[in-house]
């Protein structure tokens, strides 16, 4: 893990929905880049404010809830987590933009967006 996150920008977390797994990663995550780097998780259902509870820096723990199939769906849901910075949300929208997608800021409520429609 620590050569995978060398000299990243944004590190997008995307395993399945196991609180006590993306709790591991994130701690893992935290220790291993620096301030800068904003770590994202690509949960559907997951609170971003308790996931970034475990981390140090929670103002730089951001969500991003890509729809499959992934390469064909443009839409991402950008979640604040309660401490998630202006910045981190930013360049979070900005990064998003620039790999051809379309980014929608939600609130961190069960479901974001398109899943409580459902």
């Amino acid at each position: 893990m620590a050569q995978a996150v060398k000299g990243v920008v944004m590190v997008v977390e995307a395993v399945f929905e196991k609180f006590e797994l993306k709790k591991e990663i994130f701690t893992k995550l935290d220790a291993l880049c620096p301030p800068a780097v904003i770590l994202a998780s690509n949960t559907s259902t997951l609170s971003i404010t308790s996931i970034a509870a475990v981390t140090k820096h929670p103002d730089r723990v951001i969500g991003t809830h890509y729809f499959s199939p992934v390469p064909a769906m443009r839409l991402v849901e950008v979640i604040r987590g309660k401490e998630t910075s202006d910045a981190t949300a930013n360049k979070t929208v900005e990064i998003c933009r620039k790999f051809g997608k379309t980014p929608i800021v939600v609130k961190n409520i069960p479901g974001f967006i398109v899943n409580r429609f459902l």
